[in-house]
């Protein structure tokens, strides 16, 4: 899905208030070592759409990311932003670049990435049109599990505090466990909120973070009812600060103690 037109300043060619629901993608496009093709793609500037309870599989070329928004503003960073983007209970596996990207804008919460050939949640600035945007990034309680080389959850490093002060970027509650040797986080500067989140990784200095082992999860074989589960009595129970999402990835309500991940 390519949604909305490639950088154009025309408000009636933004895509918004839209919906993408219960969908699955796979193989596409059919070849793997294509550079381009997508899984879901809002181009800059759309606002107000909701990415729910999709499952990627093989999607992506390998320049593009699993899922992508951009940034929802078409104004430059420091002005107010449009409505939020919400990428929320989704499960991409094996994208093959990044899994989930975004520059401003955007809540990302509830995800699952798995073996993303590239960074599996990537939140980067986003150049166009002589202002740069990035900031008012939601990113709380999504699981990444790399057996790839490829990083866990990444910030590029930039000064996030230059964001809607109603939004202000939030990094909280995020699971990140990887096996083939990238970093587990990378955290944005310390003028967002970043908080208990949790690798077996490299933290790289993420304020707050829990240390875990593989064997805090339950299970790490896909397909296991227990798959990517806190261990009972581990140090992801009840770990989690707010805010956070309010419900789970099986859409129950969270506590007031919430789990990471």
């Amino acid at each position: 899905i390519y949604w909305g037109y490639y950088e154009h300043n025309d408000p009636q060619r933004r895509v918004h208030h839209t919906e993408i629901i219960g969908n699955l993608f796979e193989r596409c496009p059919q070849n793997a070592s294509s550079g381009t093709g997508y899984g879901i793609q809002l181009k800059s500037g759309n606002h107000d759409n909701l990415i729910e309870d999709n499952v990627l599989v093989d999607v992506g070329g390998t320049t593009r990311a699993g899922i992508i928004v951009y940034h929802n503003a078409p104004k430059p960073v420091g002005s107010d932003l449009a409505g939020t983007n919400i990428i929320r209970g989704n499960l991409v596996i094996r994208s093959r670049n990044e899994g989930i990207n975004a520059s401003a804008g955007a809540l990302i919460e509830n995800n699952i990435v798995i073996d993303a050939a590239s960074i599996a949640i990537y939140l980067q600035p986003r150049s166009y049109g002589g202002a740069t945007y990035y900031g008012s990034l939601q990113v709380r309680n999504n699981t990444v599990y790399q057996t790839t080389a490829g990083d866990g959850i990444r910030f590029t490093h930039e000064n996030w505090s230059l964001a809607d002060p109603a939004r202000p970027t939030e990094f909280t509650g995020n699971l990140s466990i990887v096996t083939g040797g990238g970093d587990g986080l990378r955290p944005p500067s310390d003028s967002a909120t970043v908080a208990q989140n949790a690798t077996n990784g490299n933290d790289n200095g993420a304020a707050g973070t829990i240390a875990i082992s593989a064997t805090d999860v339950v299970s790490l074989t896909f397909g296991d009812q227990s798959f990517l589960y806190p261990t009972s009595g581990g140090p992801l129970v009840d770990a989690g600060v707010a805010p956070a999402a309010s419900i789970d990835f099986n859409g129950i309500s969270r506590d007031r103690n919430p789990d990471v991940g």
